[in-house]
């Protein structure tokens, strides 16, 4: 798909660039008001701290002004690129040709039976599957599904490894941008409490001014336009950052915890024990999100190799939960 080949070198930390790749891609209409108004709280939460603290803080000269206003613009920049990476990317879109490892007289029965129940109508009420790890046809791609792949009704396709279609991005969040997308959270809600503080520090600091204050009455109210509008941006991407990060805990996607949910309460309810098929442990499961590399963790890089249409199993699942 060509549109998705951008060139990650222009500009890459241009806080509106992820508006105009967006149009140029032809989004619907509320993803671009979402796309905007992320661009807009990007750029106007780095404004609203230098504009009301860069001159008038005694202390940006200090050592500790130096760190903070360092490590405030790389987290504020990383959030940017991240959220661009996030925006263009290809989340993961499943190979032409693909074919799962089954055989012919399986795939042509799941087919058929997967035509039966879409003719009947009953693909709308989308029924809790029996397991995550069994072959799957989707009937509007005409397609087999790898293993964890969902079709997306936003994209009109299967998309690998799915969490989610994210109208504040425009896009996708699948298998080759999620890591991308989760940082993107992590920089923004760094960055928004560090702003907050800040801005919380500027606005003691001109109370407690004694003489010769560098203040004007534009700065106090500039700081308190940012903290109101930082303190619930930073709970709420803070929040969602935690959900997701409990995911990755789990190695599991949004979409398979809620299988997961019916699945453990079926299980539960037959007295079986239940195991989500593509836990491998935290440790593994941080690594095949993140990398094995340490210093790739925060970074905006590839995720591991494999392609997204094959997955390791849960080394303690049974045949029967496969």
């Amino acid at each position: 798909n060509s549109e998705r080949q951008q060139p990650y070198w222009l500009l890459p930390s241009a806080p509106l660039l992820p508006l105009l790749i967006s149009l140029e891609r032809g989004m619907y209409c509320e993803e671009i008001v979402c796309v905007s108004v992320a661009c807009a709280l990007n750029l106007g939460g780095l404004l609203s701290v230098v504009l009301a603290e860069w001159y008038p803080w005694r202390n940006w000269n200090t050592w500790l002004g130096h760190t903070c206003m360092v490590l405030l613009s790389v987290w504020f920049f990383m959030g940017v690129y991240c959220y661009y990476r996030a925006v263009t990317t290809e989340p993961g879109r499943v190979p032409a040709g693909w074919r799962p490892d089954s055989t012919e007289e399986e795939m042509e029965t799941v087919k058929k039976e997967a035509m039966h129940a879409h003719d009947k109508g009953r693909a709308k009420k989308k029924p809790p599957p029996v397991s995550l790890t069994k072959l799957r046809y989707c009937c509007k791609c005409s397609a087999f599904k790898p293993p964890r792949a969902h079709h997306c009704s936003d994209c009109e396709r299967c998309v690998l490894r799915m969490d989610h279609h994210c109208p504040w991005i425009g896009n996708c969040v699948g298998y080759y941008n999620h890591k991308y997308f989760v940082l993107f959270l992590f920089y923004s809600s760094t960055s928004l409490i560090a702003g907050t503080i800040v801005h919380g520090y500027g606005l003691v600091s001109y109370m407690t001014w004694e003489v010769d204050s560098p203040y004007t009455a534009f700065h106090p109210i500039l700081m308190i336009v940012g903290i109101t509008f930082m303190i619930p941006l930073a709970i709420g991407i803070a929040s969602l950052l935690a959900w997701q990060l409990s995911l990755v805990w789990w190695n599991m996607t949004s979409i398979e915890e809620m299988y997961h949910e019916r699945l453990e309460h079926l299980a539960r309810r037959e007295g079986k024990a239940y195991f989500f098929p593509y836990d491998l442990g935290i440790a593994q499961n941080f690594i095949t999100f993140f990398g094995r590399d340490p210093k790739q963790w925060f970074l905006p890089t590839q995720p591991q190799p494999g392609g997204g249409t094959h997955f390791r199993l849960n080394p303690h699942l049974a045949p029967h939960d496969a």
